[in-house]
C-alpha cells in the first residue's frame, strides 16, 4: 500500500510540474516507473528485478550465470561466485561475497527466474508488455539502438524469443 500511494503521489506531482519527460524519471524514483508498476501487477516481479539490476552492479554481474541456465537446471552458486570474483577481484572478502550470492539468488527467485528454497532451479519467466517496454527503455538508456535493443542484458532478462519480444513491444505502444 505504501509503494502504490507513493507512486500515485509522484505521478500527480510530476503531471502538475510537467516533469514526465525527464530521463531520470524512468529509473525507479519517478512517476513513469511507478505508473508502470501500478498498471502491471503480473509484471511487477520482472519490473522490480530490472530496476534492481539498473541500480545494483553486483546483481547485474550475476545475470549471465542465471540467464545461461536452461529451465530445470540447478543453480551452481560457484558460477555466481566466480562471475563476481572476475568482476570485483579481491575487493570483497569471502563472507561478503557469500552474502552477495545469497541476496542475488533471492532476487532471482523473487523475479521468478529461480524457484526453490535451498536448492534453486531455473524456470522461465513470462514477460508482459509493460516489462518489455521497461527493458527496452533501459537498453536504450544503456546505448542500445534498433534491433540491438532486443539483445541487451535487459532484454535477455525477459526470457522471450525475439519474435515474442517484438510482439510484446508492439502491444506496449
Amino acid at each position: 500500500p505504501q509503494a502504490s500511494a507513493r507512486g500515485r503521489r509522484w505521478l500527480a506531482l510530476a503531471v502538475l510540474a510537467g516533469s514526465l519527460d525527464q530521463p531520470d524519471m524512468f529509473l525507479g524514483d519517478g512517476p513513469m516507473y511507478w505508473a508502470r508498476w501500478l498498471a502491471d501487477e503480473r509484471g511487477r516481479p520482472l519490473l522490480a528485478l530490472l530496476l534492481a539490476m539498473a541500480r545494483d552492479p553486483l546483481l547485474r554481474i550475476t545475470a549471465p550465470p542465471v540467464l545461461r541456465m536452461r529451465p530445470g537446471e540447478e543453480l551452481a552458486r560457484q558460477q555466481m561466485t566466480e562471475a563476481l570474483n572476475r568482476a570485483v577481484g579481491s575487493r570483497l572478502n569471502e563472507s561478503t561475497l557469500d552474502k552477495v550470492v545469497r541476496n542475488a539468488a533471492s532476487s532471482w527467485t523473487q523475479s521468478g527466474h529461480l524457484k526453490g528454497r535451498g536448492r534453486k532451479v531455473r524456470q522461465s519467466v513470462t514477460p508482459t508488455a509493460v516489462s518489455t517496454a521497461y527493458a527496452l527503455l533501459l537498453g536504450y538508456l544503456a546505448g542500445g539502438r534498433g534491433a540491438a535493443l532486443f539483445e541487451t542484458l535487459w532484454a535477455q532478462v525477459l526470457d522471450a524469443p525475439t519474435g515474442e519480444f517484438m510482439h510484446l513491444a508492439m502491444d506496449a505502444r
